[in-house]
């Protein structure tokens, strides 16, 4: 936990986000913003207005602005997908061209955390596991195939 003085933009952050998510509690903030609880109920209480903001398009892109920097994208998405799920399992009497296309939006956001994940995962990877891989399909490969042969299959996957 951070022992420094907060700035009013974090403070703002953890307002914002407070009143996204309403059913959080001040352990929960003060783990997500790294700093103490204490910190955490001042910037509530300076910044209390922002739980009122949710109520006009205004106050909620305002909101939406500040929370950015916090959301993770996967999570956003994971999320989604379970509305999804969850309104294609309780409405057995929804038209079938809409259950469709809750399916499509289903299959889209999945194959979308499936790559964000995969994408997390090979920023974690170093180049030399990425050059041990590489020669043992093709043990010859100098640094610059390895290079290459890595560029090419990064292209391929942006254009996929």
């Amino acid at each position: 936990m951070s022992a420094k003085k907060l700035d009013p933009l974090r403070m703002k952050q953890i307002a914002a986000w407070k009143s996204t998510h309403p059913d959080m509690t001040l352990k929960d903030l003060s783990k997500l913003f790294e700093v103490s609880e204490a910190r955490v109920r001042y910037a509530l209480q300076k910044y209390s207005d922002f739980a009122l903001m949710q109520n006009t398009k205004k106050g909620r892109q305002i909101v939406g602005s500040l929370i950015s920097d916090v959301i993770k994208e996967e999570d956003v998405i994971k999320n989604q997908i379970s509305t999804i799920l969850s309104e294609l399992e309780t409405s057995t009497d929804m038209v079938v061209s809409t259950r469709l296309k809750l399916m499509n939006e289903y299959l889209t956001l999945k194959n979308k955390v499936t790559a964000l994940t995969l994408q997390k995962h090979l920023k974690s990877i170093d180049a030399d596991l990425i050059a041990r891989i590489i020669r043992r399909f093709k043990p010859s490969a100098s640094n610059e195939d390895i290079i290459k042969i890595f560029n090419e299959e990064l292209a391929k996957a942006k254009n996929e």
